[in-house]
């Protein structure tokens, strides 16, 4: 996640992948199987407690970490998260906590929770996906987030549609006034590029501003 004109990133979007005989799995691909076999709240601790374990010989960067529906919803997840957080001491405040949209609309009150015990922690949450899961502004007020990442469907050729562009203005303006910062993702062109910068985003990711690469790299 890049804000415009900074070469440093405000912090590395974490990426999970699975190593399979056919090759490298995405989890666009066994996420949904994961939740389907209830699975995905192990797939989310063993992700946290890496990043966590990569963040102490890393003081200088910051990551963001999206988790699940089913692992917010879960309370047992939320007190070791919790735990882990705190364990981990100055370096939980550098770990973005991304929850999506579709789960704040789905799961309000852990959701509540955990934001809450997040913001006393000193540890940054993120709005994954906003735009697609219908929670109005009024309800996210009322919550300490620090960021709103836009969903990319918003952003795909929004230089060529009118309706994204002034959606997107509405939102950075609203977002702004309550002191909470607009990222963009699938930022896949310049000409896209150029678009949101003038619209005010804080930050943006995809292709046209770096591809993943593996950690160890």
């Amino acid at each position: 996640m890049f804000a415009e004109h900074s070469e440093t990133p405000l912090y590395h979007q974490v990426f999970s992948r699975l190593q399979a005989p056919e090759g490298e799995l995405k989890a666009g691909v066994f996420v949904p199987m994961a939740e389907r076999f209830g699975l995905i709240e192990d797939i989310d601790r063993l992700q946290v407690r890496r990043v966590l374990d990569w963040l102490a010989s890393r003081p200088d960067q910051s990551f963001a970490v999206s988790i699940a529906g089913a692992s917010i919803a879960s309370e047992r997840f939320r007190r070791d998260l919790l735990v882990w957080l705190e364990e981990a001491g100055e370096a939980s405040r550098h770990l973005w906590i991304g929850i999506s949209e579709q789960t704040i609309h789905h799961h309000r009150t852990p959701v509540g929770l955990l934001v809450r015990a997040l913001g006393r922690l000193g540890v940054p949450v993120v709005v994954d996906r906003f735009g697609v899961g219908g929670v109005p502004f009024s309800y996210l007020k009322n919550l300490r987030f620090q960021a709103l990442r836009i969903d990319n469907s918003f952003i795909h050729n929004i230089d060529s549609h009118e309706e994204n562009r002034f959606y997107l203005e509405s939102v950075v303006s609203i977002a702004h006034s309550r002191g909470v910062q607009v990222f963009a993702s699938g930022v896949e062109t310049a000409s896209e590029y150029a678009v949101i910068g003038k619209l005010g985003i804080d930050g943006a990711m995809g292709y046209h501003l770096g591809r993943p690469f593996a950690a160890n790299q």
